[in-house]
């Protein structure tokens, strides 16, 4: 019953990212704005290629390592996760960002830049610490080394380097503009408005920097959509996978790789 709700669930999703992508055709006359709007339009078809591979996701069945009973993460999980972590971020950015553009044009511009600079931050120490961002922290997610042990600071910072590099650079472009706003003039207007005013002044350096975060989010996802371990991107940079916490068992695993060491003659004691 479980699987065939994940199957009419896996249907409704790639249908339902067929609709989006009906909705957001983009006319012949639109071709003709200016490339800043051309690449917002663009973005805008990330998300119906979001459904799909979601849909994708959750057609496909879990993937185990039966030696040691490990159940790697699939796509729903892996971008529920990414969901949560974006939901944390906007819950904790807003009112802090809210409360800077109050204070002044100057505050409004570093805080957004420094609180950047410490999510990122925080989430290579938390897949240090706990091997999970916060998102696989809240959804039930582990990191571990392809060899199943724990990870050190070394694939975390590897993990996260290009999400990492991407965001700051955004965050940077943005402090920079908001330098060069008239901050009487944005700060008469209401607070969303005034955000999206300075997004619309923002160089278009900004615009390709997001539309790179999202083909490399999306990439990241189909990649590991079509692997038996689950593997995305930066976990192959990293030689990392993701594992259901609840399904991690280290004496087990401890067990497995001593018998995979004793097949093939190595006699090393296992990493971690």
């Amino acid at each position: 019953m479980k699987q065939k709700l994940r199957i009419a669930a896996g249907i409704g999703f790639v249908l339902l990212g067929l609709f989006f992508s009906l909705i957001y055709f983009v006319p012949k006359e639109l071709l003709a704005t200016p490339a800043f709007s051309r690449t917002r339009i663009f973005m805008i078809y990330i998300i119906p290629f979001g459904l799909w591979l979601f849909g994708i996701g959750l057609l496909r069945r879990q993937s185990i390592d039966h030696s040691s009973g490990v159940v790697f993460a699939d796509g729903p999980h892996r971008i529920l996760a990414f969901c949560v972590k974006s939901l944390v971020l906007l819950a904790i950015y807003l009112p802090l960002n809210k409360f800077a553009f109050t204070i002044s044009i100057r505050a409004h511009a570093v805080s957004g830049f420094i609180f950047a600079v410490l999510f990122q931050a925080m989430n290579i120490w938390l897949l240090k610490k706990y091997g999970a961002s916060i998102g696989k922290l809240i959804v039930g997610l582990r990191v571990l080394k392809s060899d199943l042990t724990p990870i050190g600071f070394r694939e975390a910072l590897i993990r996260s380097s290009v999400e990492m590099t991407l965001a700051i650079a955004a965050a940077f472009t943005i402090s920079i503009t908001l330098l060069r706003v008239n901050y009487d003039y944005v700060r008469m207007m209401p607070y969303f408005q005034a955000s999206n005013y300075i997004l619309d002044s923002t160089p278009i350096f900004y615009v390709h920097i997001m539309v790179i975060l999202q083909i490399w989010t999306w990439a990241d996802i189909g990649i590991m959509l079509f692997n038996r371990r689950r593997r995305a991107i930066h976990d192959y940079m990293a030689g990392t996978v993701v594992v259901l916490k609840k399904s991690y068992r280290p004496t087990r695993v401890a067990r497995s790789l001593s018998a995979k060491n004793l097949e093939t003659g190595n006699l090393e004691k296992p990493e971690g």
